[in-house]
């Protein structure tokens, strides 16, 4: 190793920050930068007068200049002995052996978190983004950070360097990666007054042009916040002492360890010996102890609980970790992992409602200080130029701070690697919501909405069907991949789509249907409704006026405009929009209001937010000449065996769903119109018997278990639009799904739906009436169809004239009398024979022949001519003996009577 004299500029920044508590940034280029390491840990050494560990992150496959045990204890031997002097060649071992160095790889750094070290030293710039703010977070103030590129000769080659994580932004359709992140972190370098390039001569390379304006305004807002701490405090140097260890607050109190308190650390390799308990027993005894996060149930015997970073513990632990006790919360909202905005719209909103009864909370609200106009429908929508937004010019970064601020406070867990790949990613773009802009405005207007949208899709189905059969999923084209793997058809990946990444409102103004407006306008610019008419449009490539020969490295001159209006750019053509967020009834609702059905929910939960993720789609318009119909068809049938698959699936992994959210759901596809069902289906689920159980309770005559069982049955015919002609409220309907569906408890589901018991009642016992209804209905009609029809009198138009039918029924009426005289004729003939053997006798004479009784005799007088009597006029007599019956002379009955009794009496 060469012996090398350091800039002077080097010690001097070194020196400044030990002193102010700030870390240095020293990036060192060249063959030998490894080499410069030690000298680096050398004046940090004498300007601390403490000699600081050292973090060594590396890639796994990359050259370490690690030693192992045996040959620094050989080499600590021959020092000693003095069989070996400090050279030059080896002075860089002799420094590993004198330093306590810990080497890292770069895909473990989360193991180091919560840990101290004096000095960092990154070797594999690729391997970063997220990665740089995770170790940067272990060097104390007053240490150094250091970035080793020893291929490089200048920091121009950065921007054209392949990083690690560009490999999961490339996609099929969209393989070509812009690194714009490296090109915008090499000039912000010069924007900090802490950082320094050097080459491996340690000797200070061309300086980088700075930013004025971000610098100011760091500035102002450091001296705010040092001036609010200051005022809070009595003293200055109380306030720097709030900035210190915590465990100086023992030596403010006069406390001595080991006689006052003792510190217990880990034995635990993972935890690198941190501190986990310390036992206070000066005057009485006090415990401060480390607990995980999910031994929610070790805390019976606790007085004070403080959570550090509580939203980057999974919500549902934070939930557990509260009890009877006092409960201290600190979150991180903004920067590296800060997830406060998952904590503030979920965990403290909860608390806010419970205690609110009790008036413990007192919520402030805070008057927004610049008047936005109300018409939501005179604010625009832009298009940003992504090039210009990361140039590094003054304008675009204070625009891109304010665009940065809305995404990190919409959003539920950000890191640094969500910066490089709005910058990198090539299917990304960025659209933003402005209010009318006024001729004549020195500045841009504040922005009220940011949407973040990736293209998908365009995978041809021999690819998908490729990368299928060799269980591969290629990074990137989220929603197309999962709706294929879901329904199992490849041909799915083949269609365009646009998934909307983040929607980001800002915090004055959420509410306000800003977030509505801007969806609602990007729907309607890739439905082609913003196309001007001009010949000239932006066809998305950029100009760039730049030298690329020029190793001067200065922020890109693009020939562009930062903003553009939706009609000066070419939309892409798609098929569908998507989004995939994590499932909540807010959400829900906003995303069913712009239109979009959901198409997959994942069974298994987030561990961090305790949500199921959900993937929606919304179709665009056809165009002209096409038939709607063909493009739907594969929405008609994937809807369709969605709602199907779901609702099997509340009574299992669905179902911690609360039921509004759960009848959303159903409630979004519930524009597929279906058939009624019928009765030879309808029995083989709800029986005539079950039909009469639900009878007597819609009556009041039996109690609700006694229909529990036919609950699941009911709600899934129900649901899947059987019963076309049934309509349930809200209420209802919930009812229906928390108890037959997802078998909750009726305390269970009234606690979800805010109503009484006694309401919930009446209304599930409606609900069943109407149903029940509808199903009777079904039966009947069922029944009706095997019953004789009832026969309808026709009336046929005669075809002749009303002569010809009185002629016909003439002639009718004619055949039918001769009919009867022949008959009569043959009747007389036959009964004639009969007669004769009549016994002839008035009711007189038989009268007094009956009185001799049943045993006598009988005898009566009879002529022994043959009567003429027919037989009509014997049963006319019999049934009438005192009728009279004319005769052709017209005298009565009487002269026939008189003969009668002269011819009997001759005879007697």
């Amino acid at each position: 190793m060469e012996k090398v004299t350091a800039d002077g500029r080097i010690k001097t920044l070194i020196e400044n920050n030990v002193k102010l508590g700030h870390r240095a940034l020293l990036t060192i280029l060249g063959e030998n930068a490894r080499d410069q390491v030690m000298i680096i840990h050398h004046l940090v050494s004498k300007a601390s007068g403490e000699r600081p560990s050292v973090l060594w992150c590396h890639k796994k496959d990359s050259d370490v200049p690690r030693q192992s045990r045996k040959q620094l204890k050989k080499l600590e031997q021959r020092l000693k002995s003095g069989k070996c002097d400090i050279s030059q060649e080896n002075a860089f071992h002799i420094f590993l052996l004198s330093t306590s160095v810990r080497y890292c790889s770069l895909t473990d750094t989360q193991r180091v978190l919560g840990n101290t070290y004096g000095m960092c030293v990154i070797q594999d710039f690729e391997g970063l983004t997220n990665t740089l703010c995770r170790v940067v977070e272990t060097v104390s103030g007053g240490g150094v950070v250091v970035f080793l590129l020893p291929g490089m000769q200048s920091l121009r080659q950065l921007f054209s360097l392949n990083m690690d994580s560009h490999g999961r932004l490339k996609t099929y359709s969209h393989p070509k990666v812009t690194p714009l992140f490296n090109e915008r972190f090499v000039l912000s370098l010069g924007w900090c007054r802490s950082s320094l390039i050097v080459d491996d001569k340690l000797q200070l390379m061309s300086e980088l042009p700075s930013l004025a304006g971000p610098v100011k305004l760091w500035q102002s807002l450091s001296y705010k916040r040092w001036s609010l701490c200051k005022n809070n405090c009595r003293t200055c140097r109380r306030a720097l002492r709030m900035q210190t260890n915590h465990f100086r607050s023992f030596d403010a109190l006069g406390y001595e360890e080991q006689s006052d308190y003792e510190i217990i650390q880990s034995t635990n390799e993972e935890f690198n010996e941190a501190i986990v308990r310390v036992n206070v027993f000066r005057e009485f005894r006090q415990t401060i102890q480390y607990v995980d996060p999910v031994d929610a149930n070790k805390l019976g015997q606790c007085e004070l609980l403080v959570i550090d970073e509580a939203a980057a513990i999974p919500l549902p632990q934070v939930k557990a970790l509260i009890g009877n006790y006092s409960v201290f919360m600190a979150s991180t909202i903004n920067g590296y992992e800060g997830t406060g905005r998952s904590l503030s719209l979920k965990l403290l909103q909860q608390l806010r409602q419970q205690s609110s009864s009790a008036g413990a909370t007192a919520v402030k609200s805070v008057d927004i200080s610049s008047e936005i106009i109300s018409n939501r429908s005179l604010h625009e929508l832009y298009y940003v130029n992504r090039d210009v937004l990361f140039s590094g010019h003054k304008e675009s970064e204070d625009f891109l701070h304010q665009v940065m601020s809305l995404l990190v406070s919409s959003h539920y867990r950000n890191s640094p690697d969500d910066l490089q790949v709005l910058c990198d990613a090539p299917a990304h773009h960025l659209f933003v919501l402005l209010p009318p802009i006024i001729s004549g405005m020195t500045s841009l207007p504040p922005v009220l909405a940011v949407v973040q949208v990736c293209l998908e899709g365009g995978i041809p189905k021999s690819v998908s069907d490729g990368n299928k059969s060799r269980g591969e999923r290629p990074s990137g084209d989220l929603v197309p991949w999962a709706l294929a793997l879901q329904y199992l058809d490849t041909s799915l990946t083949e269609q365009v789509s646009a998934r909307v990444i983040r929607v980001a409102a800002h915090p004055d103004y959420q509410g306000m249907g800003y977030g509505s407006r801007a969806i609602n306008l990007v729907s309607d610019y890739y439905n082609g409704k913003h196309i001007s008419l001009e010949d000239e449009q932006d066809s998305g490539v950029g100009t760039d006026e730049e030298d690329k020969d020029s190793n001067a490295i200065v922020p890109r001159k693009s020939g562009k405009p930062l903003l553009s209006k939706l009609s000066e750019r070419v939309p892409e053509s798609l098929d569908y929009l998507s989004v995939s967020y994590g499932l909540t009834l807010p959400l829900m609702k906003f995303w069913c209001r712009a239109g979009y059905i959901p198409l997959y929910i994942s069974q298994v939960a987030n561990k961090v937010t305790g949500e199921h993720s959900c993937m929606m789609i919304k179709l665009m318009d056809a165009s002209e000449g096409e038939s709607p119909l063909a493009r739907n068809k594969w929405v008609k049938n994937a809807s369709q065996e969605f709602l199907r698959r779901f609702i099997s699936l509340l009574g299992g992994p669905f179902s911690n769903l609360p039921s509004l959210l759960a009848l959303k759901v159903i409630q979004s596809h519930s524009t597929t119109q279906e058939k009624e069902i019928k009765w030879k289906e309808l029995k083989s689920m709800v029986s005539g018997h079950d039909l009469h159980r639900l009878e007597k309770y819609s009556n009041n005559l039996a109690d609700r278990y006694l229909v529990t069982d036919l609950l699941p049955n009911i709600a899934t015919l129900f649901f899947l639009n059987k019963f076309p002609s049934v309509h349930l409220s809200p209420v209802q309907s919930g009812l229906l799904v928390g108890l037959g569906l997802q078998m909750k408890t009726m305390d269970n589901v009234v606690s979800t739906l805010d109503i009484t018991l006694e309401s919930a009642l009446g209304q599930f016992n409606r609900a069943i009436r109407r149903l029940l209804k509808a199903m009777t209905s079904i039966q009947e009609s069922s029944l009706a169809q095997h019953l004789p029809a009832p026969v309808v009198p026709e009336f046929v138009p005669v075809d002749i004239t009303l002569d010809q039918d009185l002629n016909q029924a003439a002639e009718d009426f004619e055949r039918d009398q001769k009919k009867k005289e022949k008959l009569q004729e043959i009747n007389s003939l036959i009964m004639g024979d009969v007669r004769k053997y009549r016994i002839q006798g008035d009711d007189r004479a038989w009268e007094s022949v009956l009185e001799g009784g049943a045993g006598a005799s009988v005898t009566i007088k009879s002529s022994k001519r043959t009567a003429k009597m027919t037989e009509k006029e014997l049963e006319n007599m019999l049934e009438a003996p005192t009728k009279k019956k004319k005769t052709k002379d017209g005298q009565g009955g009487k002269q026939v009577k008189d003969k009668k009794n002269k011819k009997l009496g001759k005879k007697r």
